[in-house]
């Protein structure tokens, strides 16, 4: 920990120590790092000999295509002004579609919005995304880049969101389960209880205990065990048993 806090300037250091030339390690064990140089903290301007490269990746907005309360539009490029800092200052987006949402969540009723990029970057930070990388305040994965200059491309459809949506909300299954959530403004626990609900009247029960039982099992931890609990009963219901029996064993279950 270092001994200063960094939101009060009064506290901090004169200096920082960076890594040089911003190496980064795919094992955060590593015990020894690269060389080590000192560097002012308040006014560190960029180096003119760097590399900067366009790359493709994804941003995240809110409902109204804001970031940040800064409102882009599609198609339209931006240029920041001055120099550019991770988390601090230019335009931040990811080279994966899934690191986007640890930022901007998926869940639907955010209905936040996900468009498809193009950034200008410095080309050793766009070569360390995906990595653990060594700075003043200890060690970080990279899994967003930061540009000066950005291009909004096309907004991404439900199509191109759903095959991450199962990822969150596992009984989601396809296209039309995902607009009803997403369009409809639906409560995804709701929406669960009543599927698992509805494959258990398949199987010859009364809508009140198949209620009953989905509410049980979607308590169940994953939804891997979820599924093994609902072919249990399905297997049940295929033996030649009376409903007191089914029931019985079932409710012996959930003991």
């Amino acid at each position: 920990m270092w001994p200063f806090n960094k939101e009060e300037k009064k506290d901090r250091p004169k200096y920082y120590y960076e890594l040089l030339p911003n190496y980064v390690f795919a094992d955060s064990n590593k015990s020894s790092f690269a060389t080590i140089i000192k560097k002012e903290v308040n006014d560190i301007e960029e180096d003119e000999n760097v590399e900067w490269v366009w790359v493709e990746g994804y941003k995240g907005f809110d409902k109204n295509l804001k970031c940040q309360d800064f409102q882009y539009e599609v198609g339209k490029k931006y240029v920041h002004d001055s120099k550019v800092k991770l988390c601090k200052s230019g335009f931040h987006f990811c080279l994966k579609l899934e690191d986007v949402f640890g930022y901007y969540s998926i869940e639907p009723e955010k209905k936040n919005k996900y468009c498809k990029v193009k950034g200008f970057v410095k080309k050793e930070d766009r070569n360390s995304y995906g990595y653990n990388s060594y700075d003043a305040t200890g060690i970080h994965y990279n899994n967003k880049l930061v540009a000066k200059e950005i291009e909004i491309l096309q907004e991404l459809s439900v199509e191109d969101i759903f095959p991450f949506m199962v990822d969150y909300y596992p009984w989601v299954e396809n296209i039309e389960d995902y607009k009803y959530l997403f369009l409809e403004e639906k409560d995804y626990k709701v929406f669960a209880k009543n599927k698992i609900s509805s494959l258990i009247e398949s199987f010859g029960f009364n809508n009140s205990y198949s209620l009953i039982l989905a509410s049980r099992i979607f308590k169940i931890e994953t939804i891997e065990k979820q599924k093994e609990t609902l072919e249990m009963i399905k297997a049940l219901c295929s033996e030649d048993l009376s409903k007191d029996m089914l029931v019985y064993l079932i409710e012996d279950k959930f003991k």
